[in-house]
């Protein structure tokens, strides 16, 4: 009997022993989210649709679509080196209203065990959906809260012989609140590209909510100035909370060195949300 358990014993041992070898010789591997694994992909992110590296786009909204190299995966992207958004399984956006601006959009993708794709997937493209002659904000959408102070740039979009502006503007009081209108008139101003000398008129009646801006350049050589370019900043602060508009009127003229008019093809108002 007793030699009968000595055997048993042995034979445990043995297979004991067989089996934990067997083990580390062939190791099982089939997380694919663990580096180690021989068949592991590291995170990335396939964009699917939307602007392509290089475009020049002729509208100002623009959605894109991904894929990220495994399913339930999370997401975070951004625009032109803004904070992240959070981490979400959305593989979307839209942005609207973009500027005149060449942008780039970033996205990566996380892992549930936490590793990010770096660098991130990346996009550059150009906005280009604003023809000339015309006046123009700059930004075209702005994000704020109550009670927070934000500025607009009014641009001249790809003018030619171009040397006197006749703006009208008008806005919601009870939105937003005026703070005050600057001229450019530094030797950086756009319309003292030409070395003249720059002459400004400014009327604000802040109760209707509307402003005149006149603004030239006289005594350059040539007489005029071509291209894109800010003309005046205006600072506001918002009032309450909803959606507005900073308006240019259609009644804003363009006029040459000669005081003669050129034919506007359009404005751009300034869009606003409140928080």
């Amino acid at each position: 009997m007793y030699s009968m358990k000595i055997y048993f014993y042995q034979l445990l041992m043995t297979f004991l022993l067989f089996g934990c070898t067997k083990g580390l010789d062939e190791p099982t591997q089939d997380n694919p989210l663990d580096p180690g694994n021989p068949e592991y992909i590291p995170p990335f992110t396939t964009i699917l649709s939307g602007p392509e590296e290089g475009d020049t786009l002729a509208t100002p909204n623009v959605i894109f679509r991904w894929r990220g190299s495994l399913p339930n995966s999370d997401y975070s992207y951004r625009l032109n080196d803004t904070a992240w958004s959070e981490w979400s399984m959305d593989s979307s956006v839209s942005f609207r209203l973009l500027d005149e601006l060449t942008h780039m959009f970033e996205v990566r993708t996380r892992y549930g065990s936490g590793e990010t794709e770096d660098p991130p997937t990346s996009v550059i493209f150009t906005v280009n959906a604003v023809k000339g002659p015309a006046y123009m904000f700059q930004p075209r959408l702005i994000l704020v809260e109550e009670n927070e102070e934000f500025s607009l740039e009014l641009m001249a979009e790809e003018v030619t012989d171009f040397a006197i502006a006749e703006v009208y503007l008008d806005w919601d009081p009870a939105m937003v609140e005026l703070l005050g209108i600057s001229i450019y008139t530094d030797s950086t101003a756009f319309l003292k590209s030409n070395g003249g000398t720059i002459i400004s008129f400014v009327d604000v009646d802040t109760a209707t909510g509307s402003a005149v801006i006149n603004v030239g350049v006289a005594a350059g050589d040539p007489d005029h100035v071509e291209g894109t370019g800010a003309l005046f900043r205006i600072n506001m602060r918002t009032v309450r909370a909803g959606d507005t508009e900073v308006k240019v009127q259609e009644s804003s003229s363009m006029r040459n060195g000669n005081n003669a008019e050129i034919t506007i093809n359009g404005v751009v108002n300034g869009v606003v949300e409140v928080r």
